[in-house]
């Protein structure tokens, strides 16, 4: 009634074989995709751990900054702000290393970076009171 029909010799093993290599491609992708991760998260944390001396010298000149105008102001307004800036900090410089900040006239906050004498790089940070406390905000 049913004839059967016989499976040819091969079929099968041509088979095993195309999923057996679908199975090494797929394990070869996610073992190179792991490695480009893994060398991804490493040159972050390499550039993370590197030492910067600009930033280590902004962070030194904003702090003593921050930390001469608390000293002199009791309470902390514009007006007052503006006044300590006009008499007390006019022509101060304050330095770290090759680089230097001061007051400019319009009551900025003037970082000039240098390396072997020579001016490398300047920033100017705005100075703000908000909330009786002392706000700085880079301005390009």
């Amino acid at each position: 009634m049913f004839k059967k029909e016989r499976v040819k010799k091969g079929y099968i093993l041509i088979y095993a074989l195309l999923l057996g290599n679908i199975c090494i491609l797929t394990a070869a992708f996610l073992l190179k995709w792991q490695g480009i991760i893994l060398q991804n998260t490493s040159n972050q944390i390499k550039y993370l751990k590197k030492d910067s001396s600009i930033q280590r010298q902004r962070e030194v000149l904003l702090s003593n900054i921050d930390k001469s105008l608390y000293d002199n102001l009791e309470s902390i307004s514009e007006e007052k702000l503006n006044i300590c800036i006009d008499e007390s900090y006019k022509d101060y410089k304050w330095y770290c290393e090759d680089s230097y900040a001061y007051f400019d006239e319009n009551k900025n906050i003037i970082i000039e970076f240098c390396k072997n004498s020579k001016l490398y790089k300047k920033e100017v940070y705005g100075i703000n009171v908000l909330n009786s406390n002392l706000k700085y905000k880079r301005e390009y």
